[in-house]
């Protein structure tokens, strides 16, 4: 039997023995004995809030940089990151590992920390209401855009009926794996980073998917992911990986890479990082399947649902919805409601293209907004519901004020990847979609749901006039689909009948239309009369497929 192991890096603390982080009013830090322990320099309590609204999540360094030192060049803005960095790790880091700092990563273990904003119970007296950050003043304009944007949320959201309750996302006992970098003195620094660079990438996979939790070296765990690292030459560097059952020492996995530093480091090593995480999350699945373990039926439904979407189909969209319904009533953690808000973008979809009833849009408003007040810069609850508003419901506005938070921080994020490049395709800004749409197929190169970013390429390709490299793009994702899909994904039939039929290949692009007539009786080109009442935002696109739709049916 598998049971949660103590680490040896670093003490841990108990229930009743976390840091207290108060936000909402004048910030303030009091350490587990009770003493004031908060940072006197005003960046350095900025900084300390911005990992806390994160819930665990790690962020770049270049993005703390970037979001508190925008005003000054990157020497300095990295000089006095590392200041402030320092000056939280004085404060925090004296009895365990509260402040995490990987590689080029950051981030809290809220696992040792208490706060105002997401826990009950514990809090200081205060009267009447209190703002986020009170008194707080930062003259950077990136800081003080996420400071209003952020008390914008904190004043909309509906407050806990329940004040002793935690959050049911925020529960401690979940699955939780963790990660062992290579020891120091075993490699050089140049290689350590690579490997930890690379260790971070798989972590945020893992993150956003929001299946497990992950932590860092010495933390609680159930699973460890270990990695080591070997120089083969001046530049190549092997990555081992190996994934053991804590308790038992029992390999549960392995695997590796062979590249440059700045390869592993770089974005071919986020690709990889994506493949790996899912392997890690599968044996997870596995192994927390056994005796003594934390219950993951939510998480386990989440996967079965995600799966039967994204195998199209109607029977599978049904499927998918009885799965979400089930595990939001064990645990409604906001990616859970984020992903059975964006179901309705495929029901809509579906609709659109075959007729049917409108799906229940105020259910799925409520969903996207519950999830987005609940965690508004997770990447992967912003890309969904932004998906939602943009090609749903048309409202480009909303589904921009959704990105401009996070946009730019998360160049790791595959769900953030394939929104941004879809929302700047349906906006007719090719050269950013473009740019999006290569990243998300490099993270999801290995993604069983790979020809989503497929078609998004070709669908590109088709409004360049690129006419072979869409028809070449979209036979690729119809080869990409999962095995025992019961049905070809209808958009990207609908792009490689436009591809075909502009190219001049019409005989070809009728026995396409055949083929996309045969899985879906109910399809009509009369459908298609203007991009509004269409499933194809984007109005060159619909003037192409429609045309091309039209080509076809007259062959």
């Amino acid at each position: 039997m598998c049971h949660l192991t103590q680490g040896k890096g670093g003490a841990r603390f108990c229930m009743g023995q976390q840091f207290k982080l108060f936000l909402m009013g004048a910030a303030q830090v009091l350490a587990p004995d009770g003493k004031d322990v908060t940072p006197r320099s005003a960046k350095a309590r900025a900084l300390l809030a911005i990992l806390a609204t994160s819930r665990g999540r790690p962020w770049m360094r270049s993005a703390l940089q970037d979001l508190l030192w925008s005003d000054r060049d990157q020497a300095h803005g990295r000089d006095s990151l590392k200041k402030a960095l320092r000056e939280l790790r004085d404060c925090l880091n004296r009895e365990g590992e509260v402040l995490l700092l990987s590689g080029g990563a950051v981030s809290l273990d809220m696992g040792t920390v208490w706060t105002d904003l997401f826990d009950a119970g514990g809090g200081r007296e205060q009267v009447g209401p209190q703002q986020f950050l009170a008194g707080l003043h930062i003259h950077d304009p990136q800081f003080e855009d996420w400071l209003r944007l952020t008390r914008q949320q904190l004043e909309d959201r509906e407050p806990c009926p329940d004040p002793m309750a935690r959050p049911p996302w925020d529960r401690p006992a979940r699955f939780t794996i963790r990660f062992a970098m290579p020891p120091e003195g075993t490699v050089t620094p140049e290689e350590r980073s690579a490997a930890e660079c690379f260790g971070i990438a798989i972590q945020g996979a893992l993150l956003e998917q929001d299946f497990f939790a992950v932590a860092g070296p010495g933390s609680l765990a159930h699973m460890e992911v270990q990695l080591r690292c070997i120089g083969k030459g001046s530049d190549e560097l092997r990555l081992d990986l190996v994934a053991l059952a804590l308790g038992s020492g029992e390999v549960l996995w392995r695997g590796g890479l062979v590249g440059s530093r700045d390869e592993i480091a770089g974005m071919r090593g986020f690709g990889a990082a994506s493949s790996i995480a899912h392997q890690i999350a599968d044996r997870a699945f596995v192994l927390a399947g056994r005796p003594g373990l934390p219950d993951i039926r939510a998480a386990d439904l989440m996967r079965q649902g995600i799966d039967q979407m994204f195998r199209v189909g109607s029977a599978n969209l049904a499927a998918a919805e009885s799965a979400f319904e089930r595990a939001v009533a064990l645990d409604p953690r906001p990616s859970y409601l984020a992903w059975q808000a964006h179901l309705y973008a495929f029901k809509h979809e579906k609709r659109l293209s075959a007729g049917g009833p409108d799906p229940n849009w105020e259910r799925a408003e409520e969903l996207a907004r519950k999830a987005l007040e609940a965690d508004r810069y997770n990447p992967l609850v912003c890309g969904l519901v932004a998906h939602l508003y943009g090609f749903a419901r048309r409202d480009f506005r909303r589904a921009h004020a959704v990105f401009e938070p996070i946009e730019g921080q998360r160049p790791d994020s595959l769900i953030l990847q394939d929104a941004l490049a879809l929302f700047r395709f349906y906006t007719g800004d090719l050269g950013a979609a473009e740019r999006h749409a290569a990243a998300a197929a490099r993270l999801g190169a290995q993604s069983p749901y790979r020809y989503l970013f497929t078609t998004t390429s070709a669908m590109i390709a088709l409004v360049k006039g690129d006419f072979a490299g869409a028809e070449r793009l979209a036979e690729r994702a119809l080869a990409q689909h999962p095995i025992g899909c019961p049905a070809q994904f209808e958009p990207t039939l609908r792009t490689l009948i436009a591809a075909r039929a502009h190219g001049g290949e019409r005989k070809r692009a009728a026995e396409a239309l055949a083929r996309l007539r045969a899985q879906a009786p109910n399809f009509s080109i009369r459908r298609f009369e203007c991009p509004q009442s269409s499933p194809i935002p984007n109005p060159e696109a619909f003037r192409l497929i429609k045309s091309g739709l039209e080509i076809a049916n007259a062959e």
